[in-house]
């Protein structure tokens, strides 16, 4: 198969898997396939690990140094070479964002201490607020807020105290908090830097494109 394209790019969640479910076999071999034949990157809000859980190990590709890893949105980009997994750069949230988002997210969650992980993950790179637990069905999930409203009327309400910190829909029912500026753009520029490519010799593929939307 001869692609027009040097180089595929992938979102995760409502892309290449459901919401925070593992890949399909069929599609999980489709992808291998691929990885073998050119360069394919996945971007997500999700961290490193999730992208094990949900794709990287139900994959039986060869050529790992086709693979290119962005997790927490692009905040990080990871390569494969002699052997390893390499960092080539990483751009955590700063401490002082950190606790202003987490302060006010614990508000907004209005969840007991227990139970603030379920809402609210801090994924070093992204800090996700869930509308509803994380570990809900996918019928709940995409029930909670199909048309993104509820999510961007708490975008609305948390603009005026989150100065400097970026703010993006994602997935069934998260909200997607970054250091301004970094976002899935950025982290698939600073890929097609690294690899040498131009935009248009590149092909993205994701769900979430209208207006808030973290592939938009």
């Amino acid at each position: 198969m001869t692609s027009p394209y040097k180089v595929a790019i992938f979102d995760i969640d409502n892309t290449l898997t459901e919401s925070r479910a593992p890949i399909s076999k069929n599609l999980g071999r489709l992808l291998s396939k691929l990885i073998d034949e050119m360069p394919v990157a996945i971007i997500s809000g999700g961290s490193r690990q999730d992208f094990e859980k949900q794709v990287i190990s139900h994959l039986t590709f060869k050529k790992k140094e086709n693979l290119y890893v962005l997790p927490t949105e692009g905040a990080e980009l990871q390569v494969y070479k002699s052997g390893s997994w390499h960092t080539v750069y990483s751009y955590p949230i700063s401490d002082h964002n950190r606790r202003i988002i987490i302060e006010r997210l614990a508000k907004i969650a209005r969840a007991k201490p227990t139970q603030i992980g379920q809402y609210i993950e801090d994924r070093g790179g992204v800090i996700a607020l869930h509308g509803i637990d994380k570990d809900s069905s996918l019928e709940e999930k995409y029930e909670w807020d199909p048309t993104h409203e509820r999510r961007r009327a708490i975008i609305k309400h948390l603009e005026p105290h989150m100065k400097g910190i970026s703010m993006k829909i994602a997935g069934s029912t998260t909200i997607n908090f970054t250091e301004m500026g970094v976002d899935k753009a950025f982290g698939i520029n600073k890929l097609l830097t690294h690899l040498k490519i131009a935009p248009k010799d590149a092909v993205f593929v994701g769900d979430s494109f209208d207006e808030g939307g973290n592939d938009a």
